[in-house]
């Protein structure tokens, strides 16, 4: 297909014309005047084939609308497409801050364009630019302060004010700590809540329901057992008997976790010996490198080895004392397992901590700091589940955008401390600069703010902003203004 050929000034201003309707729209989410978008979803329907509409998305989120902007015009729709790497990019590093990204970058792109146009050279707007960043930067560093328990405050904000997901999410930050993981799912009431968990817990259940000690719960429970781990599945059942005989012997329930899916037969051999002692079988929810990884966190918990590819320990030959993990409480349910009580050694637990942090100070890919940050998370033992409920789904969806939002922003809080909130930490640090385009651009957000409010909004002393969002909202916002600086001309399709 031939394609159309932009070039100069009338190129980057489509771009920045996408941005500004990506901006305009993302922008009254902004602060606790924020106001509601409401977003049209389609489905395919499969039997037809044909496209269908579905309930409308009502949010107050930043992320959830800049992921639903999409323009007509091509060229245009390259801007916003820029605008919304700049913002994922914020969300990917610290879980807040697309609006403020969002606002900031094209701010800041609209500028620099206009001081081309009066004549400056590109390349001197840009380095002017750069300067003034590393020093908003000094500065804003100089601002922050530790966030000594002041989650709430911090959820507030992110929240647009909403009381209720401020609590939800200060709650679960708190329980979880600086090496925690915060988990979101949707809760089968109108009621929220903060379940809190000590131990390990990954997403991954019961393989048959057979299984189940509770029926009532639906989930097994098993108190003081073994744990056997194992990325193969065995290559008959007769190879697992010999295992099976010591399990017995020992008195204690088993929890097997395979990194393959089981075999019919063994399933059937596991239900048959129920009355013998109780078990759970759960596969391992990862593949490859991450799966081995996996299988190792959890020996380094429980105790015992994982019987991975590497350790070549013949099925025959896996002893109880020698290979087993121990756990003083498990519950496998339809779709998670908690650990509790591992019988590893404090020594072991801690240095296999210590690489896992070791590796993710050294990591700049965003999936893999993800994974390892999970599996930190698993390790320290911290866990904490927000249910998120509501009346009608499209309350529940609203609700858990924002919960999303202020987790997000605290847990951002608790690594890099906070700053001044409602825009004034970005504003003061510019303060010290010469009258441009870094000092106006940075001043922005508060204006939004206030214009989303109807009126100048007072920022008391508890009102905080993490120095992680601050931070990475306006780097990330000066990267894509500076591509649009830079860019002479747009390849693209026809519409």
């Amino acid at each position: 297909m031939a394609r159309l050929l932009l070039r100069g000034a009338p190129a980057k201003k489509r771009l920045l014309a996408g941005m500004g309707e990506m901006a305009s729209m993302v922008g009254v989410t902004l602060g606790p005047g924020g106001k509601t978008v409401v977003i049209e979803r389609t489905a395919v329907d499969p039997s037809t084939g044909k496209a269908v509409r579905m309930m409308p998305a009502a949010t107050k989120d930043g992320v959830t609308v800049c992921n639903a902007v999409s323009l007509a015009d091509p060229v245009k729709d390259m801007g916003v497409s820029l605008l919304r790497q700049a913002a994922q990019r914020t969300v990917a590093e610290c879980g807040d801050g697309t609006t403020a990204t969002t606002v900031l970058g094209y701010a800041l792109a609209r500028l620099a364009l206009g001081m081309v146009e009066e004549g400056q050279c590109p390349a001197a707007v840009r380095g002017v630019l750069e300067l003034e960043r590393d020093m908003v930067i000094a500065r804003l560093e100089g601002m922050a302060a530790p966030l000594a328990g002041r989650e709430y405050q911090v959820a507030l904000i992110a929240s647009n004010g909403d009381q209720e997901v401020a609590r939800l999410a200060s709650e679960a930050v708190a329980a979880a700590g600086q090496d925690g993981t915060v988990s979101i799912e949707p809760s089968r009431s109108e009621l929220s809540r903060v379940e809190a968990t000590a131990g390990l817990r990954f997403n991954a259940g019961l393989r048959v329901e057979n299984q189940v000690t509770d029926p009532g719960r639906g989930v097994c429970q098993l108190d003081g057992c073994l744990v056997l781990m194992a990325e193969r599945k065995p290559s008959s059942v007769k190879a697992i008997v010999p295992l099976l005989d010591k399990v017995y012997q020992a008195g204690r329930p088993l929890l097997w976790l395979s990194g393959d899916d089981f075999d019919f037969d063994v399933l059937k051999l596991l239900i048959a010996n129920q009355t013998a002692f109780r078990s759970a079988c759960v596969q391992v929810p990862y593949y490859g490198d991450r799966r081995k990884a996996f299988l190792t966190d959890v020996a380094s918990v429980v105790g015992g080895v994982a019987l991975t590819d590497e350790q070549a320990v013949p099925w025959e030959k896996v002893e109880v004392d020698a290979n087993l993990g121990r756990a003083a409480s498990v519950t496998v349910a339809k779709g998670t397992t908690t650990i509790t009580g591992g019988g590893s050694s404090p020594a072991r637990l801690l240095e296999r901590v210590q690489g896992v942090k070791a590796a993710l100070a050294s990591s700049e890919n965003a999936y893999e700091r993800q994974v390892l940050t999970e599996r930190l998370a698993m390790l320290c033992g911290q866990v904490a589940v927000i249910r998120v409920g509501g009346r009608t789904p499209a309350e529940q969806a609203r609700r858990k955008d924002a919960v999303e939002d202020a987790v997000g922003a605290a847990q951002a809080a608790v690594r890099g401390g906070v700053v001044k909130g409602g825009g004034l930490a970005l504003l003061e640090a510019s303060q010290g600069l010469p009258p441009g385009i870094m000092r106006s651009a940075c001043g922005i957000p508060r204006k939004q703010l206030c214009r989303n409010a109807g009126q100048e909004v007072e920022v008391g002393p508890d009102v905080l902003d993490p120095l992680l969002v601050v931070k990475s909202s306006l780097l990330n916002a000066l990267s894509i203004a500076a591509v649009v600086l830079d860019t002479e001309g747009v390849v693209y399709e026809r519409p």
